[in-house]
């Protein structure tokens, strides 16, 4: 699988070297890319690297993954609850809760085809917070919360997760127009997030409180409502920014200040081309 990745990926259309594309295929593959406002690759530099981290995007992104990342611990103790019963058995303990997984997945196709039928992104993952919300605050109570509505809140985190995908397109597009800055934040996004969700839930819900978790549950609730937060301050700077490019003349930026890059015409070697604005 490795080496058939090796030749099958082509990378990007501004650095491609494999041999089954072109010329004028390769050609063609960056004049799309200029045509739908994507900048080419850039090489990390110091200076693009102050750029990127002077921006809001990496602090406002970065910010938002996280707190959605760790927020998705609180259906994965579904089997501590049914266990704590006493009431069911050790297979159907282990197989109640991969129904979670099952509406994640069906939850992931239906975000993808409905945001890329209705072309927005934000409401979508606005929608997934938004029953997160509600199921972590029933399992958050607890106490007087009906059984059967511990069992489907269990299940409405499953979602969460298919959102994250819907979020990072939002990000790559917003992003199109600096190659750098894009490379920069999906990684920056998915790094930090996990880097967090690593220790937070070792913490946050330590297995002698089970199946209750107050404080882990209670943590959760808060982390959708920063994410919730985060994201509404994210489309009110885009937002700006998209007013203050429109108010200058300047609505579609290919480079947004970034030098763009093209394959030399010599030993594979880059050459800078200047910022290309169209």
């Amino acid at each position: 699988m490795a080496i058939w990745g090796y030749v099958a990926l082509p990378d990007l259309p501004s650095n491609t070297r494999v041999f089954w594309l072109k010329p004028h295929e390769k050609e063609l593959a960056r004049l799309r890319m200029k045509k739908a406002g994507k900048a080419s690759g850039e090489p990390v530099t110091w200076a693009g690297m102050k750029r990127v981290l002077g921006k809001w995007h990496f602090w406002v992104y970065t910010a938002y993954y996280t707190f959605f990342i760790c927020s998705e611990n609180i259906g994965s103790y579904m089997n501590l609850w049914l266990k704590s019963l006493d009431k069911y058995s050790v297979s159907e303990i282990d197989t109640y809760p991969t129904v979670m997984y099952a509406i994640t997945i069906v939850t992931s196709l239906l975000y993808g085809w409905t945001s890329d039928y209705i072309k927005l992104r934000s409401p979508i993952v606005f929608f997934s917070l938004t029953v997160c919300f509600f199921a972590a605050v029933n399992l958050a109570v607890w106490d007087g919360v009906p059984f059967g509505l511990k069992w489907a809140s269990y299940y409405l985190t499953g979602f969460a997760q298919g959102s994250g995908p819907v979020f990072l397109t939002m990000v790559n597009e917003v992003c199109a127009g600096d190659s750098l800055e894009r490379l920069i934040i999906l990684g920056s996004t998915n790094s930090v997030a996990y880097a967090f969700n690593a220790w937070i839930p070792l913490l946050s819900y330590n297995t002698e409180y089970a199946p209750r978790f107050l404080v882990g549950n209670s943590i959760t609730v808060a982390l959708i409502v920063c994410a919730a937060i985060t994201l509404v301050l994210a489309i009110y700077l885009e937002k700006r920014e998209n007013m203050r490019n429109a108010s200058v003349g300047n609505t579609s930026i290919v480079t947004s200040g970034a030098d763009e890059w093209s394959e030399g015409d010599k030993g594979g070697e880059e050459e800078p081309q200047g910022a290309v604005r169209v």
